[in-house]
């Protein structure tokens, strides 16, 4: 059964090939729990997937509720 607050996964970050393997790890922590926009929604990225290959990191957000406009 799929999470309705998951997003689908999306292309985060391509890397360059002279980017470590380990320096893509590292990013991967980063990137987990930062909070953006995807396709329009306010979300904290939650799953990280490394695709060492293409040098590129996939993740899905968990879709933050908002209960109101922040001032």
């Amino acid at each position: 059964m799929s999470d309705p607050n998951k997003t689908d996964e999306i292309l985060l970050l391509t890397c360059s090939p002279v980017i470590h393997d380990v320096a893509m790890q590292e990013l991967a922590q980063v990137l987990r729990f930062t909070v953006t926009t995807i396709d329009g929604e306010i979300c904290s990225i939650t799953d990280v997937r490394i695709d060492e290959a293409e040098h590129k990191l996939y993740g899905r957000g968990h879709k933050i509720q908002t209960y109101g406009e922040y001032k």
